[in-house]
């Protein structure tokens, strides 16, 4: 819906089982659809409610609620890391235009490396690091982070790296579901849920495993 506050064009993605508030994962997917069907008015506007609510490290503050208000500070990392790729993507779309989406993508690219990773390793957010998420782990994403982003190559190849350890290790071995948390060698100390627990977000890694695998033929 289109909103105030954040020049023009401004949009932003309610959640109605949310009271219609606004998640920075729902903007990231609503940037990732613009890309993928050229439309860049919607595209800006997304982008443009995100940087109105950054936090003080310029990222997207996770939830924002339906009158605007940050209920959730600190970002997200699967919604930055979402957000830098549809910078890319942009670049590639609508390269030439205005605004420098390389420059912007860059830009977030370098907070990112930042403040959401810990030693080659994804944190959840710019301001959390309790345990890992498998569920933030997009390893396609990493091989254009990689390209893209001058001095950064290895390390996102070693977070791939990294990230595939941690899915295994997170894998029941008689389900081969895997956890919503975990730290770093697949156990569930010092998470908010058991190891063992594979709950909604987990849903998403075999999705983000098969986009490695489509694009790229990833043997893992």
């Amino acid at each position: 819906m289109a909103v105030t506050g954040c020049g023009a064009p401004c949009y932003r993605i309610q959640a109605e089982d949310l009271g219609n508030d606004t998640v920075s994962e729902g903007i990231s997917y609503g940037m990732l659809l613009a890309v993928y069907f050229n439309d860049q008015n919607t595209f800006n506007g997304l982008w443009n409610y995100k940087v109105s609510k950054n936090d003080g490290l310029g990222l997207m503050n996770w939830r924002i609620n339906s009158g605007g208000g940050v209920v959730g500070s600190g970002s997200a990392t699967d919604a930055d890391t979402d957000i830098a790729y549809a910078l890319y993507l942009a670049n590639y779309q609508w390269g030439g235009t205005a605004p420098n989406y390389k420059s912007l993508a860059d830009s977030e690219m370098t907070k990112i490396v930042a403040y959401n990773l810990d030693s080659n390793r994804i944190k959840p957010g710019d301001s959390f690091n309790d345990c890992r998420y498998p569920s933030y782990f997009f390893p396609n994403e990493y091989r254009v982070f990689a390209k893209e982003k001058t001095g950064d190559a290895a390390a996102w190849s070693a977070v791939r790296t990294n990230s595939y350890n941690t899915i295994a290790a997170a894998r029941n071995n008689t389900t081969g579901l895997v956890a919503e948390q975990c730290t770093d060698t697949g156990q569930g100390g010092g998470c908010s849920v058991s190891s063992s627990q594979h709950q909604y977000n987990s849903a998403r890694v075999p999705l983000r495993m098969a986009l490695d695998y489509v694009y790229y033929g990833d043997s893992n």
